[in-house]
């Protein structure tokens, strides 16, 4: 989630700059949406191969906004989740098991 909150959030909300993943060149789940759809982009391109110009992050990141593939992204953390939460059934019932499940539902549920 804190991926879709850098792409989308509220930098007072978020407590840090939005919009810093995609300056630092980190290739984030809304990116790799992006990039299944099978839309890379000249900006894209260009952020990905080290040119982080704020003309190419800008074009990047509206193309990956106006894609869908932010609304995508929480569906995929989502099923990310699920199959981590069905490998820790397969851990004995103990302290390390419970709080590897809250972090999951923490990482999914969180909004800021």
């Amino acid at each position: 989630m804190d991926d879709i909150l850098n792409a989308t959030g509220d930098a007072s909300r978020v407590g840090r700059p939005v919009e810093s993943d995609l300056r630092r060149g980190a290739v984030t789940l809304p990116v790799l949406c992006y990039l299944e759809m099978g839309r890379e982009g000249g900006a894209l391109h260009a952020v990905r191969s080290g040119q982080r110009h704020e003309a190419h992050v800008r074009v990047a990141l509206e193309a990956i906004r106006a894609s869908g593939a932010v609304e995508t992204a929480p569906a995929e953390a989502q099923a990310h989740v699920c199959r981590a939460e069905e490998a820790l059934e397969a851990l004995p019932v103990n302290d390390a098991r419970r709080v590897l499940h809250e972090l999951a539902e923490y990482v999914i549920g969180r909004d800021r």
